[in-house]
């Protein structure tokens, strides 16, 4: 003998929630019925870095994060494999909230010896950009400065270094 299911209940008045009150589109809600396939993610670092969204790098500190986001930034400049994946060319943005202007020449400087390469590098050449702030990213003048540089020099990618020093944290308190 086949399963006999339960009859689906009718839902009464208060229980029924009209159309009307549904969220309007572009809110935090939908239907089901009214999701579509969104397009194909693009990706700067494929499969790991992708473009339009905000990605972050944590470790403890001193193990080596701003290397690494200084190699990144330079593989994507040149549009070369990052740590084996395909690339998007574009310009790179590093904003540095954590080290000093020289400690942070050295650092590229280093990491550019290693790939047999100088600041001047044809492939760096408007492809690289460094700022250092004067105002925290969560103020308003901080913030407008970023975005001012990003649309000036038509950056791909932003690189903040550190994120907690950025938003106006101490370097003591974003140990804690």
């Amino acid at each position: 003998m086949g399963r006999v299911l339960p009859k689906a209940r009718t839902p009464g008045r208060a229980e029924q929630r009209p159309e009307k009150n549904l969220p309007a589109k572009g809110r935090n809600r939908y239907r089901y019925g009214d999701l579509r396939t969104p397009p194909p993610l693009l990706w700067i670092v494929a499969g790991f870095l992708p473009q339009g969204f905000i990605t972050l790098l944590t470790a403890d500190g001193g193990v080596g994060k701003s290397f690494l986001a200084i190699y990144l930034a330079i593989m994507v400049c040149l549009g070369c494999p990052f740590l084996g994946l395909g690339t998007l060319r574009g310009r790179v943005l590093y904003v540095d909230y954590d080290l000093d202007e020289d400690e942070q020449k050295l650092r590229v400087w280093r990491v550019l010896a290693g790939l047999n390469m100088t600041p001047d590098d044809p492939g760096l050449v408007g492809q690289f950009y460094y700022y250092r702030p004067r105002h925290s990213l969560s103020s308003e003048a901080g913030h407008d400065e970023v975005v001012s540089i990003i649309r000036e020099h038509e950056i791909s990618l932003v690189i903040l270094d550190s994120l907690s020093i950025g938003l106006g944290r101490t370097r003591r308190a974003s140990r804690t």
